[in-house]
Formats: structure tokens, C-alpha cells, sequence
């Protein structure tokens, strides 16, 4: 039960606030302010009620104080897990379970992995309370004072440290396709230094393929990573020193190598970029996985312009069953069912007319959860216009668009929203529209 006599605290003054906190639940509560942690709001009013920092918060109330969440769906990791670890209760938030109970990862189990990871690998201050910009580009810095940039969110790179430490259990190799800087052979490697079940030997455990070069990704890639060679080799290299002895790295084209035949426990996928590195991986790496053990990451999976990502697990679900979504982009899935012998010609533009793939792409997105459906709708506009059908495209791309500017709120510079929007514009940019 929460004391209704404690002062009740809005955190998040935003456009959400006036649709939430209207509601007969709160009477006989006591509103004394909001808190946000846009310093621009800081020191405003809104809704009648002063804006205050979570600091200034508790200079004034100390921990006696309710909170209630009034932020929108898309900030529920980053605004429950900041307020976690600023150590403000589970207690303390009189809706936190009616908050979290409709999304689409079980909150408290992400919650729990990224704790311990969070500690250990804390992001950097200046890219704000939460760990991430507006750019949607996460720094951290590691227990030896290596600084990674990184498209990965806290809540992925925390994952993949999580099976590596709790869940790996040497059957099979770990393999980490795409890390360009770094971030998940680090977040891998480290669960597997503290992984008790692991006596290491000379490795490798992990084996990590990429081609390390910044041309692929000019706006992410700075002169922190780029030596001015146009490789990240290095500066990934100095990110994994002090574990590379449990590492086996293959720098260049993928479709130039080859697997060695080992078995595959933990299979991280960061490098489908193309249609056929998609077939690639699918052929070479797949029929190396073990039934009922295990564990894929598509890391792309929740992102436009992958549409082969959706595809392929799709026409394999009768082998693979979805474990857990972690934001922002990650699907994970266990391998269940031994693939058959065929998987080794797999070619999704051979096995199916683009037709055909345009309409099971269609079934994908409508079926597929509704806080990631326009994500994938999104994709599936990229798909229409590679396929030459530019006015149904722009149609989708538009019909999102609105959804997105009306459900969602713009107006923190520190809203998921944000990230939302850079995504949708990207994409605009990329087609042209």
C-alpha cells in the first residue's frame, strides 16, 4: 500500500501528463510538482504545478514522497530503470505495475540483467542521465577506462553480457557477427570472465567477424574510433585487450570466410545488411546451432530496411521460438527443431518470387506486436520502394508518420520520441521521399 499522505510527484512533463493524471485513482493524493529531467523544463511550470530536477525533488521532500509515471510507452526502460538505480522504490511509484505490465518484455527481468551491468559499464554523464543522445548513439566506458560508442542500447549490450555470464555453458562456441566497435564482443567477453560455470582455458570462446571499416557508417563513425586509415580495427582492438585471449577475430568480408565447423551456442547477428549476407549467415552459421540450446540475436531485427532479417525467420519459425524483445532492436529467439539439410541452399529471392516475399513481409507486419508494428511497416515501405512501387511506399511511410506524431511526444529532447523520429527521417532520407 502506498501512504496517500506523502507528497505525489509527476515525473515527466510532457503531453502524456495531461492525458494521465486526470484520472479518479490520484483524488486523494497530494500533486506538489512535477520532475523531468529536461533541464529546459527545469525551473518552469506546467500544469499549474513548479518543474524540479530529481535532485531538487529530494533537497525538498527527501525519500518521502510518492511518484507517479506519466511518460509514454516507447521510455519505459530507460525512465523506470534511471529512476532504479537513482534509487528511488518500486515502492515509491504507485503505478509501476500497471506501468510496465503491458509491454512487450517483461520489464523486471531486463531490468534485474541491466542493473549489474550498468555498474559496471556506466555511461558517459555527458550524453545525459540516461545513457543515450538525441542522436541515438550510446557511449560507455569499461571497467579499464576504454571508451565505446556504440549502436547498441544499454538494455542489448546488458543482454549479451547476461547469457555469456548466466547462461553459456561451453557447449557450443560464442559467435559475433557485425561488432564494428566493439561493444558486443566486450559485453560477451565479460559475462564470460564472470561466468562461474566457465573454468577458462586458452580460447577462443568467441569468435568475432566484421570488416571493420568507418565508410559504412560515416555519421556514427568519429576521429575516437577512425585512425584515418578508414578502419575501426584498432581502436576495436584496444576495446577487447584485456580478454583477448578467449577471442578468435576475423577482420574482412564475411562472404569471403568460412565457419569451422565447430558447434554454436550463442549466435549474435549484427551483419545482415544485404540480402545475401543474410543467406550467407543462414547457410554457414545455422547448421551449426544446437537444438534446444541455442540462442540467436538479430540485432537488426527491429529496424527498417532488413526486411530479409523478418523474412528469414519467419520461414524458419517451425526451428526457432521468440525468448525475449529487448530495446531497441534486438530479437531473440531459441533454436528448437534441427534444421534440415536444405537450409545450405538457402536463398530467400530464389525460393520465393518478390511477390510472394512482399506479401509474407505484409503478414509479418500485421501480426507482429503493436509497440514494434510500425517499425516494421517502415520496412516494409523500404521493401515496396526497392522493388520499384514508390507511391505505396510514401503512402506507409506517411500513414506512420502520422500515427507516430500523434501517439507520441516531441517535445523532451531526451524523449525516446526523438529516436523515433531520427529513424523516420533517415529512412525518408534514404529513399528520398
Amino acid at each position: 500500500m502506498h501512504n496517500d499522505n506523502l507528497p505525489l510527484v509527476f515525473y515527466g512533463a510532457g503531453k502524456n501528463a495531461q492525458k494521465t493524471i486526470n484520472n479518479d485513482s490520484l483524488s486523494d493524493y497530494k500533486p506538489v510538482c512535477f520532475c523531468d529531467v529536461d533541464k529546459i523544463k527545469q525551473g518552469t511550470s506546467y500544469m499549474g504545478l513548479p518543474v524540479l530536477s530529481l535532485e531538487k525533488v529530494r533537497e525538498k521532500y527527501g525519500n518521502d514522497f510518492n511518484l507517479y509515471l506519466t511518460m509514454t510507452k516507447p521510455l519505459k526502460y530507460h525512465v523506470v530503470n534511471y529512476l532504479l538505480a537513482a534509487g528511488i522504490t518500486k515502492k515509491q511509484i504507485i503505478n509501476f505495475e500497471s506501468y510496465v505490465q503491458d509491454f512487450y518484455v517483461p520489464l523486471t527481468n531486463i531490468l534485474n540483467k541491466t542493473k549489474e551491468w550498468a555498474s559496471l559499464i556506466p555511461p558517459i554523464d555527458e550524453f545525459n542521465e540516461m545513457g543515450f543522445t538525441q542522436n541515438y548513439k550510446f557511449l560507455f566506458e569499461t571497467i579499464e577506462g576504454e571508451q565505446i560508442k556504440t549502436m547498441m542500447s544499454i538494455f542489448e549490450t546488458t543482454y549479451l553480457y547476461y547469457i555469456a555470464k548466466n547462461e553459456y555453458t561451453g557447449s557450443g562456441a560464442i559467435v559475433d557477427l557485425g561488432p564494428l566497435g566493439g561493444m558486443s564482443t566486450y559485453s560477451l567477453l565479460r559475462g564470460l570472465k564472470a561466468n562461474p560455470s566457465i573454468e577458462l582455458n586458452n580460447g577462443p570462446y568467441v569468435f568475432s567477424f566484421d570488416l571493420f571499416l568507418s565508410s559504412y557508417y560515416p555519421d556514427f563513425i568519429d576521429s575516437s574510433m577512425d585512425s584515418q586509415t578508414g578502419s575501426v580495427f584498432m581502436k576495436y582492438l584496444n576495446t577487447i585487450k584485456p580478454y583477448i585471449d578467449y577471442l578468435h577475430i576475423t577482420p574482412g568480408n564475411l562472404l569471403n570466410m568460412s565457419w569451422c565447423k565447430k558447434d554454436i551456442e550463442i549466435l549474435f547477428i549484427d551483419i545482415c545488411k544485404t540480402w545475401e549476407t543474410n543467406d550467407f549467415v543462414v547457410k554457414t552459421f545455422f547448421p551449426h546451432l544446437i537444438p534446444g540450446k541455442s540462442i540467436i540475436i538479430q540485432q537488426d531485427y527491429i529496424y527498417f530496411g532488413h526486411h530479409w532479417i523478418h523474412l528469414t525467420m519467419e520461414l524458419l519459425k517451425d526451428y526457432f521460438v521468440i525468448e525475449e524483445y529487448v530495446p531497441y532492436n534486438s530479437v531473440v529467439y531459441k533454436y528448437v527443431k534441427q534444421l534440415p539439410e536444405s537450409i545450405l541452399q538457402f536463398n530467400l529471392l530464389s525460393m520465393y518470387s518478390k511477390q510472394e516475399l512482399v506479401e509474407i513481409h505484409n503478414e509479418i507486419v500485421t501480426n507482429s506486436p503493436t509497440e514494434i508494428r510500425d517499425v516494421l511497416a517502415l520496412s516494409h515501405a523500404f521493401f515496396l520502394h526497392e522493388l520499384g512501387h514508390k507511391q505505396e511506399s510514401e503512402i506507409l511511410y506517411e500513414s506512420v508518420l502520422e500515427r507516430i506524431n500523434e501517439a507520441i511526444d516531441f517535445d523532451s529532447p531526451y524523449s525516446y520520441s526523438i529516436s523515433v523520429n531520427n529513424v523516420l527521417q533517415h529512412y525518408r532520407s534514404i529513399i528520398g521521399l
